[in-house]
Parts: structure tokens; sequence; C-alpha cells
């Protein structure tokens, strides 16, 4: 008797075992990195996709995790070239078409087709099209937004700057030493001043704001007078010390919403740091449209959703259902509360969530206002571009060389790198 118990015991161990041992075997990971799982609002976001789509997804575990922004894209180009890709694949999007170019991308034309995600989306989606063919669906278009500290304007008796010339005197007037020790302990404006990946995007708010280009119907224009004229001011804000150096974006966002700076131009994902900043600061925080001469502001493509070539058949479906789970009115409108950023859903800017998000309509003001900063005639050569333009930028900001010779020596090294 004992022994057959002990035979019984013994045999519902090993089905046990087995059944551990298949539920493990089953299961699949799927590893996704992105830059945004620390930002605020963002970051609330994806955790709320993943752990739905996981609990409808018992054997499915996403590995979503941070990679810094600053490394995001070598890490990712260095994982393709190892044939290591991400299994769901986050990018930003100004990087895309060269990523296609190469063959990392898959097309979602089939899968695409019988949905309404195209007709629902906004126009911006068209960005990620090449050869006739949609690589990826798009999670976020913009227009920059002026953050301004609406305390600090009053102080200094100016008003919300709407031209250049408005906003470079606003600038001097907020620049100041509060506590008279000799060192400017409030700056007029914030921006990128140490080498980084937007510092490109953060120079073209000032070119845009003269109506400039660095090309135009393929050809490099570095002599563009919008292009002289919107490096002249950024050097000038270098050089009066009304904008503090060194600073990459996370610190640029940290100087005005701690109230060390009274202006920024950033993106709509940067507001929801205001509920975190101290009270006393965050209730003079506003938006507007930005200060431009032509019209025209800066904005575009942000970041996008791809399948990456060369996952499993399994894990391809997978992707494109998380994907598609994106694209749901419930998920876009969740988008729209927790990021404050206006969704590539059409039509979900209700009465409620305007109410709900006041700023929401400046955001898509400044969306329509938009031209994207992509090099024309070199937008598969973007990362390449980018990378020769940061440097001239840090030039403009850094030495005392004059902006006529910087961008003399930028066309020829773009002529001699890209054609």
């Amino acid at each position: 008797m004992r022994k057959s118990m002990y035979i019984i015991a013994l045999t519902l161990l090993l089905v046990f075992s087995n059944m551990i041992i298949g539920a493990t075997a089953n299961e699949i990971e799927l590893d996704f990195p992105s830059w945004q799982v620390t930002a605020a609002g963002l970051s609330d976001w994806w955790e709320a996709l993943v752990e739905d789509f996981e609990n409808e997804h018992p054997n499915v575990k996403i590995n979503l995790y941070q990679v810094p922004f600053t490394d995001y894209v070598t890490t990712i180009t260095t994982r393709f070239g190892a044939s290591n890709p991400p299994d769901i694949l986050h990018m930003p999007s100004y990087e895309v078409l060269g990523f296609i170019d190469l063959g990392w991308i898959k097309s979602l034309d089939t899968r695409l087709k019988d949905t309404d995600i195209l007709e629902n989306w906004t126009d911006l989606q068209n960005k990620l099209k090449q050869n006739g063919k949609q690589y990826g669906v798009l999670l976020l278009g913009y227009g920059y937004s002026l953050y301004y500290n609406e305390k600090m304007l009053e102080e200094a008796g100016v008003s919300v700057p709407t031209t250049m010339e408005e906003f470079y005197n606003a600038a001097e007037k907020l620049t100041v030493d509060t506590n008279n020790d000799g060192n400017i302990d409030q700056y007029g404006f914030g921006m990128i001043t140490t080498t980084h990946p937007d510092l490109y995007k953060e120079a073209m708010n000032f070119v845009r704001g003269y109506g400039g280009a660095f090309t135009k119907d393929g050809k490099i224009t570095t002599d563009d007078p919008g292009v002289i004229k919107g490096l002249r001011m950024i050097d000038e804000l270098a050089k009066n010390n009304l904008i503090p150096m060194g600073l990459n974006s996370a610190q640029k966002r940290s100087f005005f919403f701690e109230g060390k700076v009274a202006m920024m131009i950033d993106g709509p994902w940067a507001l929801p740091m205001r509920k975190d900043s101290n009270p006393e600061i965050a209730k003079y925080i506003k938006v507007a449209v930005p200060f431009t001469n032509s019209g025209n502001i800066s904005g575009g493509i942000s970041n996008s959703i791809h399948i990456p070539e060369g996952i499993s058949d399994e894990k391809e479906e997978l992707v494109w259902q998380f994907i598609y789970k994106i694209t749901r009115p419930e998920w876009q409108i969740k988008f729209m509360q927790l990021s404050i950023s206006p969704a590539p859903r059409k039509g979900l800017e209700s009465e409620e969530i305007l109410k709900e998000i006041p700023e929401m309509e400046i955001f898509m003001k400044c969306l329509d206002m938009a031209v994207d900063p992509l090099p024309s005639g070199y937008e598969t050569q973007y990362t390449l571009f980018s990378r020769i333009l940061i440097d001239a930028v840090m030039r403009v900001i850094t030495t005392d060389e004059s902006v006529e010779s910087i961008l003399d020596r930028l066309g020829n090294e773009l002529k001699m790198e890209l054609e």
C-alpha cells in the first residue's frame, strides 16, 4: 500500500513538473527597448499597454526596458548589424527611412489593408512610406510649442513673444542675477547646448522661424538667408549668456521646470513634467505658439513602431497584434490623457478631452503649423546629415568662429559626405 502511494505521488510530481517545464518552454518573450520607459506620462501609457497585452496573452512576456535616447539609434543599429534586432521596434521616425533602405524593417501593407488604421490616421503617416509601401505606424506627430513661466514674464514686463525680435528682447530682459551675487541664476531661454541628437531639431526652431532650410529641392542651401539669421540668433544667445551652457534635453527641461529658465521650446511630451514640479512654479507654466517671422514652426514626425526583419513568424504575429492594439480608440484616448500629446488617430479631440487638457488646443494648432525638419533630398541620410549639422551648431555655440565661416565649412562638408 505504502509503495503504491509512493508510486502515485512520484507520478503526480512528474506530471506537474512536465506541466511547469512545458509552460516555461511555451512562454514567448518579446524584446522591447525604448527611450520612453522613464518619460513622464509616456511611461504610464507604455506600462499599462504592456500589462493589458500580457493579460490577454498569458504565455507572452514583453520585456520593456530603457535605452538612453543619446545611445538609442547606435544601439539599435549595432543590434541589426549583429542580426539580433529587437522584436518590437520603436524608432525615432526621422531615422526610419535609412533602416528601410538597409532592408531592416518589414512592410505592413498586407496587414494594414484590412484595418481602419490608414483612413483614420494623421496624414503624417505617409512619412513612413517608401517605394509606395507603408513600413510602420506613426505614434506621434507634433509641432513644437513655446513653454513659458507666466510670472517671470510679468515681473520682467514682457509679453509672450510672437516674432523672432520680440523673443530675443524678452530673453535679454529675462536673464538676470536675482540675488546680486555676480552670477546669472535666471536665464531667458533654455535649449540644448551640448552634442545631442536633438540639437539639430533645436536649431531648426530658429531656422524655420526665419523661413530657412538647410536643403531645398534636393540641394544643399547653407547660404539660405533664413539659415544665416537662425544661426546668428543662436550665436547671439550664447555669446550674451542668455542660455545656460552644457545642457542636454533632460537638463533643459529640468532647468525650466525648476524655474531656472523663463522660456523653452519643446514638444507636447514635456508638459507632464509640470505635475511633478514645485507647485509654486507649476501654476505659472503655460504654453503658446512659438515665435516666428515666417508663419512656420518646426515639427513633424516624432516616433513610430515597426516590425523588424529577422524575427520568427510567431513573434511577428504577436508584434502586429501589439501594434494593432495601440491603434484602437481606447488606447489612443489614453495616449492623449497620459502623454498630453495629440493622438495620431483622427477625431478624438472631444470637448471632454479639451476641457481636461486645455493645452491640447495649442498643441493641435502647432501641429497644423509645423514644417518637417527632414532635409529635402537627403531623408534616407538623416543620421549622417544631422550629425554633421550638430557639429556645426556646436561650433556656433562654443567658439568665436563667425557664423558665415561655419556655414561655408558646413556646405563643403555636406557636399563631400552626402553627394
